[in-house]
């Protein structure tokens, strides 16, 4: 079985386009391959936008993934346990190069519906949360 999505973080990472981590973890080896969104290619130089960080990730999920049978299951597992992946992987980040602008994602910076390919099956997955906590003062 294989899972692919594309993540984009609120953020650029440090890692030139092209570059790829491939690491195993506790529900299946991941292969992530880093490009960056640019939003200023069509604006006017007046309206600048950060660069953000584009994560393509394909799973290859192990036993605690392949035992979910109902795919809609499956995929909210995959993107819960992936948000605690990507989320160490930014600490690394911070941590290495010492970037405080950096910051642990949570299911709230994802777009209300991510597209998740299983074994080349495109579906929408609708993420449906309450509104975030107001910012304590």
């Amino acid at each position: 079985m294989k899972i692919e999505t594309e993540i984009i973080l609120p953020f650029r990472l440090p890692v030139q386009d092209g570059n790829q981590i491939i690491s195993e973890y506790y529900f299946g080896q991941l292969h992530i391959t880093f490009s960056t969104l640019d939003a200023n290619a069509d604006l006017d130089a007046q309206d600048i936008i950060p660069c953000r960080s584009v994560l393509k990730i394909v799973c290859f999920p192990k036993k605690i993934l392949l035992d979910i049978e109902c795919r809609s299951e499956l995929q909210e597992m995959f993107v819960l346990n992936l948000v605690g992946y990507v989320n160490h992987m930014i600490s690394a980040f911070r941590i290495s190069h010492q970037l405080s602008y950096l910051y642990n994602i949570t299911v709230y910076d994802l777009p209300s519906a991510l597209v998740i390919s299983v074994d080349g099956e495109k579906t929408i997955y609708l993420i449906v949360t309450p509104p975030p906590p107001p910012p304590r003062i």
